[in-house]
């Protein structure tokens, strides 16, 4: 479940961010700090995520223990 958590935390974060970088104006800063994503970057997806998944399993073998359903 561990692994699980962690999975979709990454990738909840991960569009989050996206779609923080693109929200303010090209002039104004945030004084919490700045999101770091290319402007020809494309935005993160669940399936663009589901899509990255599947490679990502062959460098990171923990991934592969709970099952694809989960």
């Amino acid at each position: 479940m561990e692994i699980c958590r962690q999975v979709g935390n990454d990738g909840l974060r991960e569009r989050q961010d996206g779609v923080k970088s693109r929200k303010l104006p090209v002039n104004a800063c945030r004084l919490g700090g700045e999101y770091i994503i290319p402007a020809d970057a494309p935005r993160p997806t669940y399936t663009s995520q589901c899509q990255a998944l599947t490679p990502a399993k062959k460098d990171h073998p923990q991934l592969k223990i709970p099952r694809s359903q989960v």
